[in-house]
């Protein structure tokens, strides 16, 4: 017996279909580094990662991610606190930026997640193994904040790319700004 599908249940799976595929397209690939320069001795950087994969490959780079999961949520909480600390410690050391002389430009103000949100990260992915057998939790990104600030202008730059981030999606740039004081004018924008 042949029986026809209405033309709503397919719009429906169609529909669910596209925004599975456009879910993944938008979805973090690659850590991303992004570097603005603000000032001609400041640049601003912004790290979006994947926190979990950065913990384990500095932590535990033998283990799969999932035994670095479970590894940690068994912790008590403490305990995982200065894991997650001695981890931010080891990133920040590996972690430079030079000016074009090859000199290490220091970088300060490092900003990571709190705690508790790094923690809960952890827990949501080790919830999801448990569940689906997936550690793997469509979250959003983890943010870094860092500042390098040379005692000269800086023309170039180089970063120095850590081991821990092996696959590293960088955008710099230098934003220009003006005033806009003419309301109803059009402003023209040069790239």
């Amino acid at each position: 017996m042949h029986t026809r599908a209405s033309p709503f249940l397919v719009w429906v799976m169609a529909m669910c279909c596209v925004s599975a595929v456009a879910g993944r397209a938008h979805e973090l690939e690659t850590d991303r580094l992004t570097v603005i320069q603000r000032e001609p001795n400041h640049l601003a950087l912004t790290l979006r990662i994947d926190e979990i994969a950065l913990m384990q490959r500095l932590l535990a780079p033998g283990s799969t991610r999932n035994e670095f999961l479970l590894a940690c949520v068994a912790l008590p909480p403490e305990a995982l606190e200065n894991k997650l600390s001695r981890a931010r410690t080891m990133f920040a050391a590996q972690f430079s930026v030079r000016d074009d002389r090859g000199r290490i430009v220091p970088l300060q103000g490092w900003q990571w997640p709190k705690l508790q949100e790094s923690r809960q990260r952890l827990s949501e992915a080790a919830l999801a193994l448990i569940a689906t057998g997936e550690a793997h939790v469509h979250a959003a990104p983890a943010e870094l904040i860092a500042d390098a600030v040379a005692t000269r202008p800086l023309e170039r730059a180089s970063i120095v790319q850590p081991e821990s981030l092996p696959d590293l999606t960088v955008v710099s740039y230098r934003p220009t700004q003006r005033r806009a004081t003419t309301p109803g004018k059009p402003l023209p924008l040069r790239f």
